[in-house]
């Protein structure tokens, strides 16, 4: 008799342990998408980066009648009533 608690503890405890590592195995594939889904943004603004500084460079190296005419909406948010 003493055997069977025994053996009935154990496969207790088993079956907490996998419901443990159940849990885990969810919130580790949560975080993946979420590591994944910040790696493709960090690449989507690296890209954007590198565009915005290649017109930077452009920008300062064209004349300024050569440049394109700016949007003034861009410096009226600075502007209070």
């Amino acid at each position: 008799m003493r055997f069977e608690k025994a053996a009935g503890e154990i496969l207790a405890y088993v079956k907490r342990l996998q419901g443990d590592l159940d849990d885990f195995q969810q919130d580790y594939e949560v975080m993946g998408g979420h590591i994944r889904h910040a790696a493709t943004k960090y690449e989507e603004a690296g890209r954007k980066l590198g565009r915005f500084g290649d017109r930077l460079q452009r920008a300062s190296e064209a004349p300024a009648e050569k440049l394109p005419e700016g949007d003034d909406k861009a410096g009226e948010q600075d502007k209070s009533p």
